[in-house]
């Protein structure tokens, strides 16, 4: 449970961000569904132990790589 949740913040940190608001990272995390990773949320992927997959993914969005 510890390691969910220390991996949770790191990806709602690295999503607030690049978003720039809480709310918003906090509802993206839990409901935006993303094509790359067979839309599942980044909720569901810090639950399968992707967070290091997810958190590239945030930072291409930041380059624009894959927005």
């Amino acid at each position: 449970m510890q390691r969910f949740l220390r991996e949770a913040l790191r990806a709602i940190r690295a999503a607030t961000d690049q978003s720039g608001d809480l709310d918003r990272a906090l509802f993206w995390y839990r409901n935006e569904p993303l094509p790359p990773f067979g839309y599942k949320t980044a909720e569901q992927l810090v639950s399968d132990g992707r967070t290091d997959d997810l958190l590239r993914y945030i930072a291409s969005l930041e380059t624009g790589a894959a927005g």
